[in-house]
């Protein structure tokens, strides 16, 4: 992936997050006690626009790395995986998660 579309997508996800918690801790004014004359009763009193960039960020910023790690090639998901077998202790049953995907890339090595 280039610079130029890690920027992009990051933009992405960051503005979509945004929308998703704009509405989260808001009180509007017919909920409050100050009513501003000639707003609308759902206005909010005060959105807390700054905390909600700077959550909008941490949060835009995890499920980029996650992104970008699944969208790295399967190779060094492999490499990972065996460098933390070599690290289990050797009576410890192996999940079947891990067993299926032994045996995946065991048939895709005997097609070869």
């Amino acid at each position: 992936m280039s610079f130029a579309s890690g920027v992009a997508i990051y933009f992405i996800i960051w503005w979509l997050v945004l929308f998703v918690t704009l509405p989260f801790g808001i009180r509007s004014q017919h909920e409050g006690e100050d009513m501003a004359m000639g707003t609308d009763r759902g206005a909010p009193i005060s959105a807390g626009i700054g905390r909600k960039a700077i959550a909008t960020t941490v949060i835009s910023l995890l499920i980029f790395a996650t992104f970008y790690m699944r969208a790295r090639s399967w190779k060094s998901a492999w490499t990972i995986f065996r460098f933390c077998r070599l690290f289990r202790a050797r009576h410890l049953r192996i999940k079947t998660v891990e067993m299926a995907f032994l045996l995946a890339c065991k048939r895709k090595k005997e097609r070869r």
